[in-house]
């Protein structure tokens, strides 16, 4: 076990999660810049696992894709009417779950233990698979692929890897990545990136990228209540023979 992973355990052990929680609101936010910076010195030499554990699931992403998953699945189900996807990247499977209410054939490939024991105890279809180190498995294509809040949390040079495992997984993409900010506290955003390098790297790879729908969706997903992180930076792409 790593430092980090140790001094996070003991953190848990000994303070409850409400005490943690009234602790986090009550830090000056300089106090909290500096925590973040701590942490993220010591999650460069973490386990995978133990950043990414179970309450990073249950308690972070699944609350901002509770509110984002039924708008977000609307929008792909309306535009490409897909029979099956694949999620790049899926966590805990709240997307996956609500393409397959609407009838699409969905597989997931998630490399957090944690994420892969959620999707599995919910009935989904999920791969273990390393972005940064894996093969490909054989047979992964799909009408559409989607991957939300990925980009940001790969090293600098896993870039093009997962844009090249994105581009050969299907003609219509749907992403997004977080853009640089100051103000937000995020676990381990090791690439965060505008929109233009993303935009570049895929049009590189033979797609367009559909800025009309890619507004328009941004536009909708807001007024519909979806999370910030979801609907700020949604990008789509498309193969640009179709």
């Amino acid at each position: 076990m790593s430092v980090y992973g140790t001094l996070k355990q003991m953190y848990k052990k000994l303070l409850p999660k409400s005490v943690r929680q009234t602790l986090f609101l009550l830090t000056p936010r300089p106090l909290k810049k500096l925590r973040h910076n701590l942490i993220g010195v010591m999650e460069r030499s973490a386990l995978h696992d133990e950043i990414y554990d179970d309450e990073y699931y249950t308690e972070l992403v699944d609350v901002h894709m509770a509110k984002s998953c039924d708008v977000i699945t609307t929008s792909i189900k309306e535009m490409f009417s897909p029979k099956s996807a694949v999620d790049v990247g899926c966590g805990s499977g709240l997307l996956l779950a609500a393409l397959n209410k609407r009838g699409v054939s969905c597989r997931g490939l998630e490399y957090s233990e944690a994420a892969i024991d959620i999707c599995r105890q919910r009935g989904l279809d999920v791969t273990k698979f390393d972005l940064e180190h894996d093969d490909m498995p054989t047979g992964i294509k799909a009408d559409v692929v989607i991957s939300t809040e990925v980009a940001e949390h790969l090293p600098k040079a896993c870039a093009d890897r997962f844009v090249e495992i994105l581009s050969k997984i299907a003609d219509n993409i749907v992403l997004t990545a977080a853009e640089p900010s100051p103000n937000v506290f995020s676990t381990n955003h090791v690439n965060e990136q505008p929109n233009e390098y993303w935009i570049e790297k895929f049009q590189s790879r033979g797609f367009n990228y559909d800025q009309h729908l890619s507004l328009l969706w941004r536009k909708k997903w807001k007024e519909s209540g979806v999370s910030p992180c979801h609907y700020k930076t949604v990008m789509v792409f498309r193969r640009k023979y179709q």
